[in-house]
């Protein structure tokens, strides 16, 4: 250790950063001369070397003192670009320095740059000196005192770190961000300010919401011809000409700049724009609740009998329900109250599909016909009935071109939706054909005699059969490659309509799995049971196929017939004749959600 009779200078002597009375190096003085801030310093007195300790100001390297030159020879010669500006160690011009006109250019970029690298730190303070002691001199004329703290700092901490992200153009540095996950922009909120601007853009929560499976927002289609005529709500929308972001699959930003975002809202004039990190924030919310978060659960009353099955349009403000009471009810999905009553079956309504944006419906009944619907004057009245079963329709599904039909009496039929004539008749099955599901030109149909068969409607062939089931099944869906079964022996599996093998096979239930509904793009599937219970399974990457992740038990007092979801609710119905509605965005403003 060191003797305490050991002399050395002050501490204070060997800081950095200190200001000194050397002068400026001569390329920087020519430098000042040129800008007209020349003032002559006189060299210290002979006499006063040998009585004061001096502090040393760093003198600008030689990089520095080239980039004066340039920036000395860019101003003789006239030249104020941009680009030449930004070469003086990636300082960018503001609003009162910047590269654009006249000597406000020397007056203000060019002597800030010049104060910034030759004097580093300085931020306005004297020359301080003291005498070989160590003592302060006096400054100014004025007595003071600085007292050496080595617990305590005022000055940051130096750095020769480059911030990259920041050197990079906003588009760059925007679309570096737009790779991260959100725990990581979440971090980079709380780095710099600069960083905090960037990672506030709407491009980046743009990209980070799409990117989550099952995301999107919808415009509520009340608003849907107001908004096809504004600018603002097609470029929200659809990607505009290919763009820097053009390679992140979604629509690129408005903006191009890394200026931070303002808070945006929707106004009531079809002029959309919105605040997407909120958005995000609020949509993530809802996606949480799935899996942990208590859900507001709310129960329509107003069938008489068992309520068989249902359809679901929250952007709409719709539920559409079926009854064994023979009619069919439209509901408002946010007040829970009955909207309209249709009768027109003269049996019990077993199966429906509805289109609202296009006012078409179709409903299927034990009286073995097909009723379609159309809305005109805002209310629904038939437009025809479709008879050929001679068994009750128990299941039905279209698209745009098809209206497909199973019932009873082991058959299929395949209408046209344009003419509503009949294309074919799929003949194949043993038993009561329970459920169909429909892809293109390729329909699958499950039944009661414990198989699945996939047929080719144009032709009207059978393409494969499905065996696996130890019972009768009771539900299909049909998303993509992906066929996805539930039977009277509690089992779910999921298929390949390509291979026709079995991928997975989930157990759970303790009864019949009467409804299944399957969100391809979510990868999300949510069944129900005779057993009274709904349970949500997930396929994600990097977990072993599909994993129940909530269960939902004794919510009907009976046999669950019917289930339906969408990004924020689950919708059941029951032979206890009640519709059952589970919210999970019940605190939360959803209306772009789904």
């Amino acid at each position: 250790m060191q003797s305490e009779a050991t002399v050395s200078p002050p501490r204070h002597l060997s800081r950095r950063n200190q200001p000194s009375t050397s002068t400026a190096p001569r390329s920087g003085s020519r430098l000042r001369t040129l800008l007209g801030l020349h003032q002559p310093q006189p060299e210290p007195r002979s006499d006063l070397h040998d009585t004061l300790y001096v502090i040393p100001r760093p003198a600008a390297d030689a990089h520095d003192m080239r980039v004066f030159e340039n920036v000395a020879k860019m101003y003789e010669g006239g030249s104020r670009s941009y680009e030449s500006c930004e070469n003086a160690r990636g300082l960018a011009p503001t609003p009162d320095a910047g590269c654009s006109s006249g000597m406000g250019v020397a007056r203000g970029f060019l002597p800030r740059l010049l104060e910034m690298i030759t004097t580093p730190k300085r931020k306005g303070k004297s020359k301080i000196v003291y005498d070989a002691d160590g003592e302060l001199l006096p400054l100014d004329g004025e007595e003071g005192e600085l007292i050496d703290d080595e617990a305590c700092f005022m000055e940051p901490h130096d750095s020769d770190g480059i911030d990259l992200l920041v050197m990079l153009p906003p588009e760059l540095a925007l679309h570096v961000l737009s790779q991260l996950d959100k725990d990581s922009i979440v971090a980079c909120l709380a780095v710099s300010h600069a960083w905090r601007r960037l990672a506030s853009d709407d491009t980046v929560w743009r990209t980070l919401f799409y990117r989550q499976p099952g995301w999107f927002v919808n415009i509520p289609r009340r608003r849907a011809q107001t908004l096809a005529s504004q600018t603002a709500s097609t470029q929200l929308l659809q990607p505009r000409s290919p763009s820097l972001l053009s390679s992140l699959n979604i629509s690129p930003s408005r903006r191009t700049s890394a200026e931070p975002a303002r808070p945006r809202t929707v106004s009531s004039h079809g002029d959309i724009s919105l605040n997407w990190p909120d958005l995000f924030k609020q949509r993530h919310k809802v996606a949480r609740k799935w899996y942990f978060g208590a859900a507001k659960s709310n129960k329509l009353a107003g069938h008489l009998d068992s309520v068989y099955c249902l359809e679901l349009d929250t952007a709409a403000d719709t539920i559409v329900t079926g009854s064994r009471d023979r009619s069919i009810k439209i509901w408002s999905v946010r007040t829970g109250e009955l909207k309209e009553t249709l009768q027109a079956h003269e049996g019990s309504v077993l199966c429906l599909k509805v289109e609202l944006a296009k006012g078409f419906m179709c409903s299927g009944s034990s009286d073995r016909t097909i009723r379609v619907w159309e809305r005109a004057g805002g209310s629904w009245g038939v437009k025809a009935v479709l008879s050929g079963h001679a068994g009750g329709v128990l299941d039905l599904r279209m698209d745009d071109k098809w209206i497909v039909s199973c019932s009873k009496d082991t058959l299929i039929r395949v209408w046209d939706r344009q003419t509503l004539q009949q294309h074919c008749v799929l003949k194949g099955h043993e038993g009561p054909v329970n459920a169909v599901g429909l892809q293109g030109n390729q329909v699958v149909s499950a039944s009661g005699d414990g198989t699945m068969i996939l047929w080719d409607i144009e032709n009207g062939s059978r393409v494969r059969t499905f065996a696996g089931h130890d019972k009768g099944l009771a539900c299909v869906e049909f998303k993509d490659d992906t066929i996805i079964s539930g039977s009277n022996d509690r089992k779910i599996k999921v298929w390949s309509a390509s291979t026709g093998d079995c991928l997975y096979t989930l157990p759970g239930h303790e009864l019949l799995v009467r409804a299944l509904a399957y969100d391809s793009m979510s990868r999300r599937l949510v069944s129900a049971s005779y057993d009274r219970t709904i349970k949500v399974w997930e396929f994600g990457e990097g977990r072993d196929g599909w994993k129940l992740v909530r269960e939902f038990k004794n919510l009907h007092d009976s046999h669950i017939f019917d289930v339906k979801f969408d990004a924020t609710k689950i919708v059941s119905t029951s032979h206890d004749q009640k519709i059952l509605v589970l919210d999970f965005a019940y605190d939360v403003d959803a209306l772009l959600f789904t």
